[in-house]
């Protein structure tokens, strides 16, 4: 059985190339409305400390396009990722750098998406989508950051709370605060780093 799930999500892969704009580095890559999709998808494709930078001093290349993975995005179909979406400019992201205990990303990942798609927890569809970002920063350190994007503002402080309890961090954590309509899709310039291919 494929068992639906309550809305249908749309992963996204997120190129990095500072010649293109946000929405040229921006691939769909599969709608998901049932949980067998969900698994055939998640089990297939890289987990995040396979797609993204090794220690900061190389970058991995995707085989078939050339390109470097700089994110993964989840999202309900009816929002795309992006600040400047209707769906997300009056809202706003709580997001973690996480920059040390690599060996618990990849769990931390998964259960993150598996709680979206599910959404078994309050107010979840005042969520519109969750991320994992490559923020390496060459020769100095590797870290990673992930997002999650809401609609509005109303819950603010009770997901501040929940994210940490999903994520299975300290409650002293510290969560950074994005306003969604105070910001603007911008191009990031980086030095460029040694390459890896991968699959």
């Amino acid at each position: 059985m494929e068992y639906p799930l309550n809305d249908t999500w749309c992963l996204y892969f997120h190129a990095k190339n500072s010649d293109k704009k946000y929405s040229q580095n921006t691939t769909k890559l599969i709608e998901i409305n049932n949980i067998k999709d969900f698994w055939g998808t998640f089990n297939n494709i890289p987990k995040p400390t396979e797609m993204f930078s090794e220690l900061g001093i190389h970058k991995k290349i995707l085989k078939a396009t050339g390109e470097v993975p700089g994110a993964i995005s989840l999202f309900r179909k009816n929002s795309y990722p992006s600040w400047e979406d209707t769906t997300n400019i009056k809202g706003f992201e709580w997001n973690i750098r996480i920059y040390k205990n690599f060996e618990k990303i990849n769990n931390q990942w998964i259960n993150l998406v598996m709680k979206t798609v599910g959404e078994n927890f309050d107010h979840s569809e005042t969520l519109n989508g969750v991320r994992i970002v490559d923020s390496t920063i060459i020769d100095y350190k590797i870290m990673y950051r992930i997002e999650l994007w809401f609609s509005n503002k109303k819950y603010k402080e009770y997901f501040e709370t929940k994210i940490k309890e999903i994520l299975e961090v300290p409650p002293y954590t510290k969560l950074l605060y994005k306003d969604h309509s105070t910001l603007k899709e911008t191009r990031h310039t980086k030095e460029p780093l040694p390459e890896i291919n991968i699959d």
